[in-house]
Parts: C-alpha cells; structure tokens; sequence
C-alpha cells in the first residue's frame, strides 16, 4: 500500500492462494485500492473475482458466485476483461494445471455466452501462458517471485 499509493493510480486486488483476504481487505482499504468487485475503466469493464479457497493451492469459485457473474453480465454494455488468480483452463504442465479453478469449465462456459467478455487474465502459474477458448482469451502472468518452467510435467 505504502509503495503504490503515492502512484495516484487505482490499484485492484485479488487474493491468492498464499493470502489471507481478510488481512488483504483490511491493509487495503484505503482509498484508490479496490479489493474485488466490479470496475469501469473508461470503455471497459473490468470484473474481479475472488477464488481464495483457504489453506488449499486449487481454487473455486462456487455457485453463488457464478451466479452473481451471471446476473452482472445481463447487463453488461461493454467490452469486459475478467481477472481471477487461478487459471480456468489447462496452461500445459500436469502438476500445476492440477491446483487450478475446480468450476473453470463452468466459468468458461458462462464467460463463452457472452461476447461482451473478451479476455481472462489470471496469475497462480507463475508463468506467461496465452491460450484461447472460443471468442475468449486467456492470459496468465508471470510472478514477481519465483518463475515456474512452462509445460513442465512435475515439481
């Protein structure tokens, strides 16, 4: 918080596997962090959406949340990116493809009825990974840590 408030540049936040939301959410309440939810960022939209499944690597998002992203993208009137810390489809290596979203097919499956969402960026791989599900788009990120071999079979 410290290091990027002074930026003076909205900064939107999702926990992962390592975090502790509610410690997230309290550290990063501070005006200009955005902790979840939804965002306009001028012709886009951008959702955020939490898969934390605490003490566990994999992630999910559950059906009260999938139905929540259902209900917001009825209404959806612009190009929209998704963000998620784990990835909803395979990214190629067995043993992380293993840990990722338990629902992502249902995600996708949801995502992939509405043009309006163009892409999903997602981290949890530590990796750059790009891959396509019809219309959609998927994009992981490397992290700023520890960088994993892509399509490496184990650990």
């Amino acid at each position: 918080r410290d290091t990027l408030a002074p930026l003076g540049v909205p900064v939107y936040c999702l926990p992962g596997n390592h975090d502790d939301p509610s410690t997230m959410s309290r550290l990063l309440g501070a005006p200009g962090f955005q902790f979840g939810g939804a965002a306009n960022l001028g012709r886009w939209r951008l959702l955020l959406l939490d898969s934390h499944v605490p003490d566990e690597p994999f992630g999910r998002l559950g059906p009260a949340a999938l139905e929540q992203l259902a209900r917001e993208l009825a209404t959806a009137d612009r190009p929209t990116l998704v963000a998620v810390h784990h990835p909803p489809m395979p990214v190629g290596s067995d043993w992380i493809d293993a840990l990722g979203l338990q629902d992502g097919a249902a995600l996708l499956a949801l995502l992939g009825r509405h043009r309006e969402v163009r892409a999903v960026t997602t981290g949890h791989v530590h990796q750059a990974f790009e891959g396509h599900h019809g219309h959609l788009r998927l994009f992981t990120t490397p992290s700023t840590c520890a960088q994993f071999t892509p399509r490496t079979q184990r650990c």
